[in-house]
């Protein structure tokens, strides 16, 4: 279930840290990122149920287990007791991977 984001991919944004009572709605509910957007979800203390969609499963998550939401996958969190500390660091994967952005610059380059 723990999947790797992917290489060149650059992090974006980080989200407030929460507990167990500010843990907003959204995260509650099933919810999914943008294409080419992942998130890793970070621990601080207690642990948390990061349910994935697709896989059927949850794992659990704790200081010394990250959990990672990839693109498009539907996912939420779990509140599995007091004592959460835990926040989300989101990425998006390199453009320089993007053939359309890479020909697009090679051509306003090439005039």
């Amino acid at each position: 279930m723990n999947k790797h984001i992917p290489a060149g991919a650059y992090r974006f944004e980080i989200s407030a840290t929460f507990n167990e009572k500010t843990l907003p709605r959204r995260f509650r509910a099933v919810s999914s990122l943008l294409p080419q957007q992942w998130a890793k979800v970070i621990v601080e203390e207690g642990e948390l149920d990061l349910v994935l969609e697709n896989s059927k499963g949850f794992q659990r998550l704790n200081p010394r287990m990250v959990g990672i939401v990839p693109p498009g996958e539907g996912f939420k969190l779990v509140v599995t007791g007091g004592g959460l500390v835990v926040r989300l660091e989101y990425f998006h994967e390199s453009k320089v991977d993007d053939q359309k952005v890479i020909l697009d610059s090679w051509r306003a380059k090439a005039g």
